[in-house]
């Protein structure tokens, strides 16, 4: 079977990012209801946050940075890691 016959392919990304210190946990709780498919992790480091996601699509990925993690009071920058295998 072709690949164009599978569907699209799945991908895996890290979405890196940046919150005010003081609001971290409360945007944790906000993007875990706003992204429901999505493991949401505080971490500490250069980043405050990790979202692991896989979907159908680099579309979706973008989408969802721009719809819902961009769009949260409180964060202040981001960086997205495509998991290449």
């Amino acid at each position: 079977m072709s690949a164009e016959h599978l569907g699209p392919a799945l991908v895996h990304a890290y979405i890196l990012v940046k919150v005010d210190s003081d609001q971290a946990t409360a945007i944790v709780e906000r993007l875990n209801d706003r992204i429901p498919d999505a493991t949401i992790s505080r971490v500490k480091g250069a980043y405050d946050i990790v979202i692991d996601v896989e979907s159908e699509g680099e579309e979706y990925v973008a989408a969802m940075v721009r719809d819902q993690v961009r769009a949260t009071p409180g964060v202040t920058g981001y960086d997205i890691l495509w998991v290449v295998d």
